[in-house]
């Protein structure tokens, strides 16, 4: 069994579907303290494995693949539950039990801890309850979640005293006169764009930091729209084509990013004119998603999406469709279509970016063609 398992985590993605959470099983209170009782079982689980593991395979085929991909398995296993054990006492008796197996924790590479970020209106702000709720419940861990909201949408400061508890749980509420781009005001940490109407599953941050280690050059998204074009210019946004499914792995300049479903950003990764607050108001009347998409572009990362056949994330309750004309407009595509136009006549590098990712696109789809033709 062992083996199996250890083959399977090696060698496949990590599920074709998401890992659904259920909202009302999460009892926040004994979270933590569960999940560290969790990772000391799953440590003894994991030393058994390693040093009895060898005797469950018969044949040398089996011993063979148990020795390539049983440390491969533990490993990932422990970068995944270790940083649960929050206590002095608990890591430390994780350690010796580890240990004893000849696995050395301090030598071991875990996910670096990311920095959530989200910002919520007032329709929906009951609706960030449950999106909060999910993204404390991740299975991995994570350094904090930011709420970004503004005064002027929220002049007294008043929000729901279910929001205000979560605090204990690495909540962090920041107050805004207007809202800015995320990874502006972090440094140099990892920042995750989410979404304050998803209920996130509980993988989701361990896939994006999985592909933010394998990538960190690019910008890792979950889901991302394919520009298209029309002589080599970006055709308006409502013709792009959406919640593209093709090419995972590719990194490409056409395509564009989705916020809401996940998106790792660091400062390396975005132009520093991403950060200047008046270039930020003068050409971004709305929509974090194409700034930062456009500086990305202009810095010359390269989009990257992350398993497109993933399936839907579950929608929060507590909003509905109308409530929010911010993005009632960007979906009918005049205000992406505005800021895209006017990003693109103050830097016109970006369209020079677009055209090139184009033209590999084309090459591609030409040699693919070519050798399909000569196989027939």
């Amino acid at each position: 069994k062992a083996c199996a398992s250890a083959k399977r985590v090696a060698c496949c993605r990590k599920g074709t579907y998401y890992q659904r959470i259920d909202l009302q099983k999460i009892d926040l209170q004994n979270l933590r303290p569960q999940r560290e009782k969790q990772a000391l079982g799953i440590a003894h689980s994991l030393a058994a494995i390693s040093s009895e593991g060898l005797r469950y395979a018969k044949t040398e085929s089996e011993k063979e693949c148990m020795r390539v991909f049983l440390p491969r398995f533990i490993e990932s296993t422990i970068a995944k539950w270790y940083p649960h054990v929050r206590t002095d006492e608990g890591r430390q008796e994780c350690a010796e039990i580890l240990k004893g197996s000849g696995i050395h924790v301090e030598k071991l590479k875990f996910y670096p801890e990311a920095i959530i970020s989200l910002a919520a209106y007032p329709a929906r702000i009951l609706s960030v309850l449950a999106t909060i709720k999910s993204l404390i419940a991740q299975d991995i861990t994570f350094k904090k979640i930011v709420l970004q909201l503004t005064e002027s949408e929220f002049p007294n400061r008043i929000l729901p005293e279910d929001i205000l508890r979560l605090q204990e749980f690495g909540l962090e509420i920041h107050w805004r006169e207007k809202r800015i781009p995320a990874p502006g005001e972090h440094g140099d940490d990892i920042i995750v764009t989410a979404d304050g109407g998803v209920i996130y599953p509980a993988d989701w941050l361990r896939r994006l930091m999985t592909a933010y280690l394998e990538h960190p050059d690019c910008l890792n998204a979950l889901r991302a729209h394919k520009i298209h074009f029309r002589k080599l210019s970006p055709k308006p946004c409502s013709q792009w084509r959406l919640n593209y499914r093709g090419e995972e792995g590719a990194e490409r300049f056409d395509l564009f990013p989705v916020g809401a479903e996940g998106v790792a950003y660091t400062r390396k990764l975005l132009h520093p004119d991403a950060f200047r607050s008046d270039l930020f108001t003068k050409l971004r009347p709305a929509g974090d998603d194409i700034w930062l998409w456009a500086m990305a572009l202009k810095n010359g990362t390269r989009i990257r999406l992350i398993q497109p056949d993933s399936g839907d994330l579950a929608r929060a309750g507590g909003s509905r469709d109308g409530e929010n004309p911010l993005r009632e407009q960007n979906l009918r595509g005049a205000n992406n279509d505005r800021m895209l136009e006017s990003l693109l006549r103050e830097y016109p590098e970006i369209k020079r970016k677009l055209r090139m990712g184009r033209a590999l696109q084309m090459l591609r789809e030409a040699v693919y063609c070519h050798r399909r033709a000569s196989k027939e």
